[in-house]
């Protein structure tokens, strides 16, 4: 009986443990989007002079931002 209890309570723990982290990823996911999106609001704030300066045009921000997950 005992055992049955201590794995009722470790399952119960799993999910708890399940949806902490989903909650962290989501979390997490949210934050680097936050910080995407305001380093693009940061380049298009530039002219495109200055965009020029940094090697880049004003097409290429939203690809610049996120060439790490487009695998560029």
């Amino acid at each position: 009986m005992a055992y049955a209890s201590t794995e009722i309570l470790a399952q119960k723990k799993s999910i708890w443990a399940s949806v902490a982290n989903g909650f962290s990823v989501f979390f997490t996911a949210l934050i680097k989007a936050n910080s995407r999106s305001a380093e693009i609001e940061r380049f298009q704030k530039m002219s495109d002079r200055q965009l020029a300066d940094i090697g880049l045009q004003r097409d290429d921000i939203v690809r610049h931002v996120f060439a790490d997950k487009m695998g560029l």
